[in-house]
C-alpha cells in the first residue's frame, strides 16, 4: 500500500486536505479481490448572502452538471485503480479444462465434476493450455507441432479452433505480465516466444532460449522467474531489473523421478507432481531448494491447477483420472484427496480454470461516476 499512496499523494493540485483524507480512507479499505473507492464531492460554491427577490421564492435546483475538477479527479482515481489491479488480477472459476491427449478433445467440466468433450477442433495430442487476458484460450498441440486458439466472443468461447502458429513438439505453455507466449518444445528443448504489442499477440515466434532436456510443464511465479519442469525438478530463467535471462539454474534440490506438472498457490508456494514409486507431488517455498510438503497420490500424475479458494486439482493417467485436494487456511493442504470426476477421459493431461477478470477501470470510473451523480442529486 506504500506506493499505493504514493501515488495519491501526486495529486496536490487536484484536492484539498479533506478529500486527500477521503482517498485515503477509501485506500485503506480496498483488497486484494475487490477494489471499492470514494469520489470526494467538488469544492462548495461559495454563497451569495445578498437577497435576490425575483428568486427567493423559486426551488433551489436539486442536481447540477460535475465539474471539470471532479471529472479529472475521477479520471485520475481510475487509472490509480487500473495500476493496483493489474492485468492479471482474476479469479480463477468454472468451468475447468482439460486436455485429453489420448481421445485428441478439450474437456470442460463444472463444479460438481460433470465433463462434457468442448472441443475436437484441429487438435492432436494436445498438452499444455492457458488463457490469454483477454480471455482466448491456447492449447499446444504436441501431435501437430501447433498452437491453436480459441477465440472468445462476447464472453462466449467458441468450440472452433485456428491454428496460431507452428512449434516442433510444443508442449508447456505461460505467459508473462506483459501478455508475451512462451512454448516449451518437448523434443528441441527450446522455448519459443511471441511478444504481444499493445494487446495484440503476434503468431511470429522467435527462439528465446534452450532449455532443460525435454520440458513439461512452464510457468511464471510471482516474481516474474520462469520456471521449468523437466527431468526430477525444476529449473528457474531469472527475471533481473524487469529482464528475463536466457540462462537457466536449478530452483528445486529434491525431486520425483519423473516430474511433470507446476501450481504455484496465493501465497507464492510452488507445486511439481510427477511419477516416483508411488506417485505424488512435492510442495516448494516461492525461494525454491528443497520440498517443504509431499503427498503420494496416484501413481502417474501429470497436470495441476489451483482454484480461487485454494483447492488443487490433478490429473493422473494411473487411478483416478481427476482429483482433488482440499483447501487448508486458503491454500493446498496436501493431506488428503478425492475423486473430482472420470467423465469422458482416458488420457487427462494439463488443465485450467476460466479466469474470472476484477473490475478494471473501466468499472472504477463507471461506480465512481455513478456514486457521484447520486451524491449531488441528493442536495
Amino acid at each position: 500500500m506504500k506506493s499505493s499512496f504514493k501515488a495519491m499523494n501526486r495529486l496536490p493540485e487536484l484536492q484539498s486536505a479533506a478529500s486527500k483524507t477521503n482517498i485515503k480512507k477509501s485506500i485503506h479499505n480496498m483488497n486484494t479481490s475487490h477494489l471499492y473507492f470514494c469520489v470526494p464531492s467538488a469544492p462548495p460554491a461559495a454563497s451569495d448572502s445578498s437577497p435576490n427577490p425575483a428568486v427567493s421564492n423559486q426551488p433551489r435546483a436539486t442536481a447540477s452538471r460535475p465539474s471539470a475538477w471532479t471529472f479529472l479527479l475521477s479520471l485520475l482515481v481510475g487509472i490509480f485503480l487500473l495500476c493496483v489491479t493489474g492485468r492479471n488480477a482474476s479469479a480463477q472459476t468454472f468451468p475447468l479444462f482439460v486436455t485429453n491427449s489420448g481421445n485428441n478433445t478439450l474437456e470442460s467440466y463444472t463444479s460438481a465434476g460433470a465433463g462434457t468433450a468442448f472441443s475436437t477442433s484441429n487438435l492432436s495430442t494436445p498438452e499444455d493450455l492457458i488463457f490469454d487476458p483477454a480471455g482466448d484460450l491456447y492449447v499446444a498441440n504436441k501431435g501437430n507441432g501447433n498452437i491453436v486458439k480459441f477465440t472468445i466472443t462476447a464472453g462466449v468461447l467458441s468450440s472452433t479452433s485456428t491454428v496460431f502458429a507452428n512449434v516442433t513438439g510444443a508442449f508447456g505453455l505461460a505467459m508473462d505480465s506483459a501478455g508475451d507466449l512462451y512454448v516449451g518444445s518437448n523434443t528441441a528443448s527450446t522455448i519459443t516466444k511471441f511478444t504481444a504489442t499493445a494487446g495484440v499477440l503476434s503468431s511470429t515466434g522467435a527462439t528465446f532460449a534452450s532449455s532443460p532436456t525435454a520440458p513439461k510443464d512452464i510457468t511464471f511465479d510471482a516474481a516474474g522467474d520462469l520456471l521449468v519442469v523437466a527431468g526430477s525438478g525444476i529449473s528457474k530463467f531469472a527475471i533481473t531489473a524487469g529482464v528475463l535471462s536466457t540462462s537457466y539454474s536449478a530452483f528445486t534440490t529434491s525431486g520425483l523421478l519423473f516430474a511433470f506438472g507446476l501450481a504455484i498457490d496465493s501465497a507464492g508456494n510452488v507445486y511439481m507432481s510427477g511419477n516416483s514409486d508411488s506417485g505424488g507431488i512435492l510442495k516448494y517455498p516461492s525461494t525454491g531448494g528443497a520440498s517443504i510438503g509431499s503427498e503420494e497420490a496416484d501413481q502417474y500424475m501429470d497436470g495441476m491447477a489451483i482454484d480461487s479458494t485454494g483447492n488443487l486439482y490433478y490429473t493422473a493417467s494411473g487411478g483416478s483420472p481427476i482429483s482433488k485436494d482440499a483447501a487448508v487456511g486458503g491454500n493446498p493442504g496436501l493431506t488428503s484427496d478425492s475423486s473430482f470426476s472420470a467423465t469422458g477421459v482416458n488420457s487427462p493431461q494439463f488443465m485450467a480454470f476460466t479466469p474470472t477478470p476484477e473490475p478494471g477501470s473501466a468499472v472504477a470510473l463507471a461506480m465512481g461516476g455513478a456514486m457521484l451523480l447520486a451524491r449531488r442529486r441528493r442536495r
